[in-house]
């Protein structure tokens, strides 16, 4: 009997180092989330509080991994035990200490993309950043364990040319994406409209995300389309949230030949400058004369692509109501597309105008 309570004896003191470095696990991350709050409070740290549940959850799992580490080498079998045991601890280490990294380098990329307009962060990024800090991890964990990684990277590379043929496509995607988000012409909350050979349609709306293979475009309709990353790559597409978000709109208004062109430019003119949400100064121009009509068109510019539908429907409306006050006979009123140089004229007014405001 007395030679049991020996043996058990013997484990009784690992067993408390074990049970006391979870409480000193507990005890710590208790203190850092409280010393956390304090320091980003007082520095006010705007979205610090996304940081600390990241920083605070390793902490008792170290702890733990310390306290078997300790407890491993208090026993008579700890020169038999250790060559096996301390690679597996010291592989939950790393790993442990590369789930940190990654997610709090995935916070710290949505933070900067939230606090940075210019620069959103995209699923792509955050995934290329965790997949970077695992592999490296893994590389450690298989180094601790004696295995040769140089035999390893020189398999893959023999491997990896027909891995690479076989997910061509898949590699396309991955790239076209990492070009689209390094390029910054199109970013995640853009307004784009995008004009291909394969598309019955443009395809408009905002840039919702960039994934490692598709890219997400929410129409105003609420739908969602879902394009491959190299197709988006190769289209023509119109950014309409760069250099800036205002969206320039015109109309082509047609009368008769026979109307007041001074009044009818004038008219034209007070109903744009009527309307709220315009940016900039509207612009009414003579565009052509034909053998029963005259042509006018009318720019204005509006905050965001979402309200040139609601400016130009209210324009158009109020429009046809003056002209039947004013009895002057409207032939049509469509949303005209204006020439190149027609539009980079505008663009030039409206830029000076903005410039001196």
């Amino acid at each position: 009997m007395n030679t049991l309570l020996n043996s058990l004896g013997e484990y009784f003191f690992p067993i408390g180092i074990v049970v006391s470095s979870i409480f000193i696990g507990l005890l710590l991350r208790s203190l850092a989330g409280w010393w956390l709050r304090r320091v980003t409070t007082r520095f006010k740290w705007r979205n610090a509080a996304t940081f600390i549940p990241v920083i605070r959850k390793p902490i008792l799992y170290v702890s733990v991994l310390f306290g078997l580490d300790l407890a491993l080498r208090s026993v008579t079998l700890a020169p038999k035990l250790i060559p096996f045991v301390e690679p597996c601890l010291w592989a939950g280490f790393i790993l442990i200490l590369s789930q940190t990294l990654a997610r709090l380098m995935v916070q710290i990329i949505q933070v900067r993309g939230e606090i940075t307009e210019h620069a959103p962060a995209t699923t792509l990024i955050r995934k290329i950043t965790q997949f970077g800090i695992y592999f490296i991890g893994i590389i450690m964990i298989l180094n601790s364990f004696g295995v040769n990684i140089a035999a390893i990277i020189a398999a893959m590379g023999i491997g990896g040319l027909a891995l690479a043929l076989a997910l061509q496509d898949t590699l396309s995607n991955i790239f076209a994406g990492v070009y689209i988000t390094i390029a910054g012409q199109i970013r995640v909350g853009n307004y784009i409209k995008i004009s291909d050979a394969k598309f019955v349609e443009p395809a408009e709306g905002y840039v919702e995300d960039i994934s490692w293979r598709t890219a997400v475009i929410r129409r105003l309709d609420g739908n969602l389309v879902v394009l491959p990353n190299n197709v988006l790559s190769q289209a023509t597409v119109v950014n309409y949230s760069l250099p800036d978000a205002l969206c320039r709109v015109s109309i082509k208004v047609s009368v008769e030949l026979s109307a007041d062109n001074r009044r009818t430019q004038q008219i034209l003119y007070e109903i744009l400058a009527a309307q709220t949400d315009i940016f900039a100064k509207p612009e009414v121009y003579l565009f052509e004369i034909h053998d029963a009509s005259i042509d006018y068109l009318a720019f204005f510019l509006v905050k965001n692509p979402e309200l040139q539908f609601t400016k130009r429907d209210e324009i158009m409306n109020a429009i046809i109501l003056r002209f039947e006050q004013e009895n002057i006979l409207l032939k049509s009123i469509i949303n005209n597309n204006i020439t190149l140089l027609q539009q980079l004229a505008f663009i030039h007014k409206t830029d000076n105008t903005i410039s001196s405001k």
